[in-house]
């Protein structure tokens, strides 16, 4: 991963010389390794947030985490990122003792699914993400949020469904395309910015800027907290309590751009499942 994160500006595609050297230095095996830990933990937090009577997570990281080590490592890496992650994907399957040859079927989805992805922000996407333009976005959102998730979605469904972890098909494609298609709309311009962030330039800010950051994220934080996670489900929670972050992502806009609404709305967008899942909060105005 630090060929990529080394390269000038830290764009999508990796640096062509560097695609060119043969063989793999220690330090990108212990990327690799790192990355398959990742999706490991990733794959665990995942499947605490899964639809009931369903293996489809409402929120799926190990999805966003792929589609962005391929982004920032170079192609010929890809095939060693993938299956690493296939690997600790499949060990936490037997783990859980899933049926093998399903967990088989949802390594070949997950990494076909990513691949695509990864490829087509790739093929389109040219600008840094906290850079990008208007076309580049509506791109993004086509590719990685509509297309691929969706595409992809009627094979998933069909192979949840003959393994019985299903009762409906077209439920099943939707709760896959939706999961799929929210977590790298959500997760993923986080992760590049941060990336982008961290190893591109280097981390500074004024301590007012610092004082000021963590100030939104307490907010942020409250905010959600009142609004998805505190009230129980019941008339008496109001639908307008969705509206209560609003003013606060949009202050991470405009004093943080890109990169700090990213970070706000995966924070909301977390509080907010969990609360409905613990059946809390605006989205659960009668019964659970």
């Amino acid at each position: 991963m630090q060929q990529a994160t080394a390269a000038a500006g830290l764009q999508f595609h990796a640096d062509t010389q560097r695609d060119e050297q043969p063989g793999f230095s220690l330090r990108t095996v212990v990327w690799i390794l790192a990355s398959a830990a990742c999706y490991y933990l990733a794959t665990r937090t995942a499947w605490l947030l899964c639809f009931p009577d369903s293996k489809v997570s409402l929120f799926f990281p190990p999805h966003a985490i792929l589609v962005s080590i391929l982004l920032l490592v170079p192609t010929r890496q890809w095939w060693a990122y993938i299956l690493a992650a296939g690997g600790s994907h499949y060990f936490a399957t037997q783990q859980e003792h899933w049926p093998p040859l399903y967990a088989l079927q949802c390594e070949a989805f997950d990494a076909v699914k990513a691949v695509l992805t990864a490829a087509g922000i790739r093929m389109f996407v040219k600008s840094r993400f906290d850079l990008i333009s208007l076309r580049e976005a509506v791109l993004f959102v086509l590719i990685a949020v509509i297309i691929v998730p969706l595409g992809t979605a009627f094979w998933g469904a069909a192979f949840t469904i003959s393994y019985r972890f299903g009762t409906d098909y077209w439920v099943e494609w939707r709760n896959l395309g939706i999961s799929n298609g929210v977590t790298v709309i959500v997760l993923v311009p986080v992760i590049l910015i941060g990336v982008q962030q961290i190893f591109g330039k280097g981390f500074t800010a004024a301590p007012t800027r610092m004082l000021e950051s963590c100030a939104l994220a307490v907010a942020i934080l409250a905010v959600g907290w009142v609004a998805f996670d505190r009230l129980p489900a019941g008339p008496n929670t109001s639908p307008a309590l969705l509206y209560a972050p609003v003013p606060l992502l949009i202050w991470a806009a405009l004093r943080f751009g890109l990169g700090g609404m990213s970070a706000s709305m995966l924070v909301i967008t977390m509080l907010a499942i969990w609360g409905t899942m613990q059946r809390r909060g605006p989205f659960l105005t009668q019964s659970a």
